[in-house]
């Protein structure tokens, strides 16, 4: 019998990926990692899972070398790489945020990944961001713990203690719910999604917790680049209230576990933090609304990108 058509060239030839920053061929991957939109279009949670935990594999050397993770926190409340006298003048738990972390660096190959993701809807880059970020966490999330020592450590089962020891991780706590910062409804329809919330939901399915709408955005004051720190949080005052029907369901599913006495940790998340000022506006929102709710919690905010 013959072999079907196609089928010599199939086994014979090398199979090669797209790099998704530069398009260059990835030789050797395997045609389940080769996708150039690896659940970039699927809204399933297996899809999108595994999109996020293969990220590496849809980039290339060249590409890989050049992300700009942040090796060390200068700053322990924003997580800047380098010391910040504007979290020293303005302190972001004033606002209710206890710290802030980022990933990367917003270097220019960082913001030409952004743009590409955000303003030309290439929504493959969502599982490449959120890889990003979890590659990332533990470590980050490890100077919050050191230098907040409000945020209490849960007991750990034993499997993850033992893969912690194993791959010399940080026990660090991972959020009881994941929100992110709202988009305009004008926004939704020109780019037909929010580039937080995308992220968001990647990292929830990765750590097995639920992410929820907690805010909602009021205005439109258009975009911020131009202004500055004082600028941007005058054109912010009052865009960001708490959903309503959101907080009741996390106030109600807080009233079901009645056993557990720390606060609950809440992480905002969102694409860039340039000056804080939307983080601000949106944890001060958020607080305020927790605690005429009654709900003790820990607010902190992971952004992809630090400015």
């Amino acid at each position: 019998m013959n072999a079907p058509k196609g089928w010599y060239e199939s086994v014979s030839m090398p199979r090669f990926g797209i790099c998704i920053g530069c398009e260059g061929k990835i030789p050797y991957v395997s045609a389940r990692n080769t996708e150039k939109k690896l659940g970039g279009r699927s809204r399933s949670h297996r899809s999108s899972t595994y999109s996020v935990a293969s990220w590496s594999r849809q980039l290339c050397a060249s590409c890989q070398s050049s992300i700009s993770y942040i090796e060390q926190i200068g700053c322990p409340h924003c997580g800047r790489a380098v010391r910040c006298t504007d979290c020293e003048r303005h302190p972001l738990f004033v606002h209710g945020l206890t710290a802030n972390r980022s990933a990367v660096a917003y270097s220019e190959e960082m913001k030409a990944w952004l743009h590409r993701f955000k303003f030309q809807g290439d929504v493959g880059y969502a599982a490449i961001m959120a890889g990003m970020m979890l590659h990332r966490y533990e470590l980050l999330a490890a100077t919050i713990a050191n230098f907040h020592q409000q945020i209490s450590i849960a007991p750990l089962p034993l499997y993850e203690r033992l893969r912690r020891w194993l791959y010399q991780l940080p026990s660090v706590p991972y959020p009881d719910v994941v929100t992110f910062v709202p988009s305009t409804a004008e926004r939704l329809v020109d780019r037909g999604f929010n580039p937080a919330e995308r992220l968001a939901e990647l990292l929830a399915i990765s750590w097995d917790c639920p992410v929820m709408p907690l805010l909602t955005r009021m205005t439109d004051q258009g975009r911020q680049s131009h202004l500055g720190r004082s600028g941007r949080e005058l054109a912010l005052a009052g865009t960001y209230r708490c959903h309503t029907e959101a907080l009741q369901m996390l106030c109600a599913n807080t009233n079901k576990n009645t056993s557990n006495k720390s606060p609950m940790y809440i992480l905002l998340v969102d694409d860039v933090y340039t000056t804080g000022s939307t983080i601000r506006a949106c944890a001060g929102a958020l607080t305020g609304a927790l605690r005429n709710y009654g709900i003790s919690a820990i607010i902190c905010s992971y952004t992809w990108a630090r400015a």
